[in-house]
């Protein structure tokens, strides 16, 4: 097995190369964000709550994901407020990491979990 790792912006993803279908797995580790809903082609297809994680099979292919907060349009995980494009033909799990302009709300939610 063959593995490789990526941070890009708030996303950290892991591509593992498996002999099967690809399955897209969301990891949720931003506190600043309770919930973010999971749209895959314009269409939501399910929510994530802070410290879950969603798995989905998806066909090979261009696709566009993007995560946002329940009633936001825009991604509250990319510097861009964008969805992101991607290429899937392996497994990938997308981790949605505290960006930094939020890092500040993120070391106020873990001092309040003290």
């Amino acid at each position: 097995m063959f593995e490789k790792f990526l941070v890009v912006g708030a996303l950290a993803s892991t591509l593992t190369m498996v002999g099967c279908a690809p399955v897209l797995e969301i990891q949720h580790r931003d506190p600043t964000q309770p919930v973010a809903q999971v749209w895959l082609d314009g269409e939501q297809v399910g929510q994530v709550s802070y410290g879950d994680a969603f798995s989905m099979r998806v066909k090979p292919g261009r696709h566009t994901l993007n995560t946002t907060p329940p009633g936001a349009e825009i991604n509250a995980w990319n510097p861009t407020e964008r969805a992101w494009t991607f290429i899937i033909d392996q497994s990938a799990t997308l981790t949605l990491l505290t960006p930094s302009s939020r890092r500040g709300d993120a070391n106020e939610v873990d001092e309040q979990d003290d």
